[in-house]
């Protein structure tokens, strides 16, 4: 382990993602302990090549892992992990760069996470809040399906997903029409 771990030092081996994934490996599945530790080398793996996804995986895995283990509120590893990638969103918020986030396509990523929260215990009010937070903070504006978050069209009554009936957006006030522009192309009203 202690070879592993000065081969990660290496300078001219830095760019190989295979040592710290392999120091990461034998912390969380062979020796069972230290996640501090494995998630410092996933995240070093990650970054010597960041189109190995099963790296970023890995590395949410052990967030969410230590997530759960230290905060009490969070109820199962789907919730710690909606948890993880929330806070990730908010670091890039507050970084006022969603590039600079460890994580790409964070937001679909989310998506998924707040589907399968809710699958792993519909009911729990404390997965519910924190999907409503996450909704509110990130998905307000989005027009996503109260069941199945999937994004609808304007002028949309139903989802296309799910059938569940949807807030209408997007039509004129007067007759109805879906809206191109600032006036109705129906009937002239301005929106």
């Amino acid at each position: 382990m202690e070879i592993l771990k000065k081969a990660c030092e290496n300078k001219k081996l830095a760019a190989n993602y295979r040592i710290p994934h392999y120091v990461s490996f034998i912390y969380t599945h062979i020796l069972k302990s230290n996640k501090e530790e494995a998630l410092k080398y996933y995240e070093m793996a990650y970054q010597s090549n960041s189109s190995m996804k099963f790296l970023l995986n890995a590395v949410i895995r052990t967030k969410a892992q230590l997530a759960l283990k230290r905060k009490k509120s969070l109820v199962n590893k789907e919730h710690a992990t909606l948890y993880v990638l929330f806070q990730e969103w908010k670091k890039s918020r507050d970084e006022m760069q969603m590039a600079s986030s460890l994580i790409p396509d964070l937001q679909h990523r989310l998506l998924d996470a707040i589907q399968v929260a809710r699958k792993s215990d519909p009911n729990n009010d404390k997965i519910n809040k924190t999907i409503k937070n996450v909704k509110q903070k990130i998905f307000a504006n989005s027009h996503l399906c109260e069941n199945c978050l999937h994004s609808y069209a304007a002028g949309d009554k139903f989802c296309a997903d799910c059938g569940n009936k949807v807030k209408v957006y997007g039509v004129c006030s007067d007759c109805g029409e879906v809206l191109s522009g600032h006036f109705c192309s129906k009937c002239g009203k301005k929106q």
